[in-house]
């Protein structure tokens, strides 16, 4: 289930359906840098939602290059994407 479809499914209950371009703020930040002003307001509409791990699994299966999504910014996201590949070629 991705954070579109429990929007749709629940209108009210996740806070960033209200004001989705306020997710994609226009200043990210880069690999290791602290979240930017953008990024915090994002992720403090994200630290209060009852959905949250479930939208952080649906947002990390999905190719989502910008914006803050699941309680994630665009950065921490592809450090977690890099982490579990790195993980599984290890494996293998």
């Amino acid at each position: 289930m991705n954070r579109m479809s429990v929007s749709r499914r629940a209108p009210g209950l996740v806070r960033c359906a209200g004001d989705p371009e306020q997710m994609f703020p226009v200043d990210e930040s880069g690999p290791g840098q602290a979240p930017t002003v953008g990024e915090r307001a994002a992720l403090a509409v994200c630290a209060g939602c009852p959905v949250l791990d479930r939208c952080r699994v649906a947002v990390l299966g999905m190719p989502l290059a910008y914006g803050v999504a699941g309680g994630l910014t665009a950065g921490q996201r592809r450090e977690l994407r890099a982490a579990r590949l790195d993980r599984r070629v290890r494996a293998a």
